[in-house]
């Protein structure tokens, strides 16, 4: 019993172990244009200059039918809303891990000469592992801390998302055996920066919803040996202030 025990939990370790991450001259002055005079002569009054009406071109590379939102006032917050579904597929072993929501908060903390938006604190989500090798399966939880910090532009807002996905622990059971605990390795650190580097892209849609102001993105899990998803839902509430009930 020992040694099948301890066989089918060897095979089970190797192959989730190979899930495992490898993871200038100064410039010279300019003419103002000014001409000083002593001569008093009556001048003509100075011609008006033109307002230049604000644009009302959408910034490039915003999806059609989306109508940008302001972005949020300073001490004003945006949540982030996490969602993963992924799956590994190692030699005899395919394992599913899901992730349960959990809602980041974000603090505008400056608002020139951009909107940065900070954390109040990291959060920390379960996981749920489901697995299957051969006629056994396992169950097992985990969890995974979760961060993000960025700017909001012009009604875009760019986030750097940070996950740290945590080892686990679980059960395995077989057909006319016990079932066997043991642990779990779990995929690692993930951030996601964005095709460019500069983060993530969320679209402040004013018509998200009726509720609120937001944008979905869902993007293919990566490398590892697994596939799936992050799905990540930014939303944005104004603050509703709380007034004391008075009694007649």
């Amino acid at each position: 019993m020992m040694k099948w025990r301890g066989g089918i939990v060897g095979l089970l370790l190797s192959a989730v172990l190979l899930i495992l991450p490898a993871a200038c001259q100064p410039s010279q002055p300019v003419e103002d244009g000014v001409v000083f005079s002593d001569e008093e002569e009556d001048l003509p009054p100075p011609t008006p200059i033109p307002e230049t009406p604000p644009s009302t071109r959408q910034p490039e590379g915003v999806p059609q039918g989306i109508e940008l939102a302001e972005c949020p006032r300073l001490y004003n917050f945006v949540f982030l809303k996490f969602s993963s579904e992924i799956d590994f597929n190692v030699e005899q072993v395919a394992l599913h891990y899901s992730l349960g929501d959990g809602v980041l908060t974000l603090e505008v903390t400056q608002e020139t000469p951009r909107v940065i938006l900070q954390p109040q604190s990291t959060i920390t989500l379960p996981v749920t592992i489901r697995g299957v090798t051969g006629d056994c399966t396992y169950e097992g939880q985990s969890s995974m801390i979760a961060t993000a910090s960025g700017y909001c532009e012009n009604g875009i807002v760019r986030l750097i998302i940070e996950e740290n996905w945590q080892p686990g622990s679980g059960v395995m059971s077989c057909p006319d055996h016990d079932p066997v605990q043991g642990p779990l390795p779990a995929p690692g650190k993930m951030t996601h920066r964005g095709g460019d580097g500069r983060g993530e892209v969320f679209y402040l849609d004013a018509g998200f919803s009726d509720q609120n102001i937001g944008y979905m993105l869902e993007k293919p899990f990566q490398g590892q040996g697994g596939s799936g998803s992050h799905i990540w839902t930014l939303v944005m509430e104004p603050i509703q202030l709380i007034l004391p009930v008075s009694t007649p």
